[in-house]
């Protein structure tokens, strides 16, 4: 599924793209700080810790582009466990299910 973006958006985008290959390619001297959590999975959390870098990225944009590195797709555990933002938004919903397996189980 794509989810439609503005124009400025996507030009945001190019931009950002092309400052980073410029890090890479020695054309910048600016220094490239991908920082972030190994796994997010509360999206309050998730837009105050972009928020808060986005102004730590504004007192030090001439000599550092921080990227934030955060990943909503991966489990937190394996196995039986919450499997993450993006595929269980709802941390309880699992353990709501269960639960009504349990009572139905009962009900037989």
């Amino acid at each position: 599924m794509q989810l439609p973006v503005s124009k400025a958006f996507v030009q945001a985008k190019i931009e950002r793209d092309k400052e980073i290959q410029d890090i890479f390619r020695g054309k910048s001297d600016k220094f490239l700080m991908i920082v972030g959590p190994c796994s997010a999975d509360n999206e309050k959390s998730v837009l105050d810790y972009i928020e808060r870098l986005y102004k730590i990225q504004e007192q030090v944009e001439e000599k550092i582009l921080i990227i934030p590195r955060i990943y909503t797709n991966k489990p937190r555990t394996t196995g039986e466990g919450y499997k993450g933002m993006l595929h269980q938004p709802d941390p309880l919903e699992k353990r709501i299910w269960k639960l009504e397996l349990k009572q139905c189980g009962q009900c037989m």
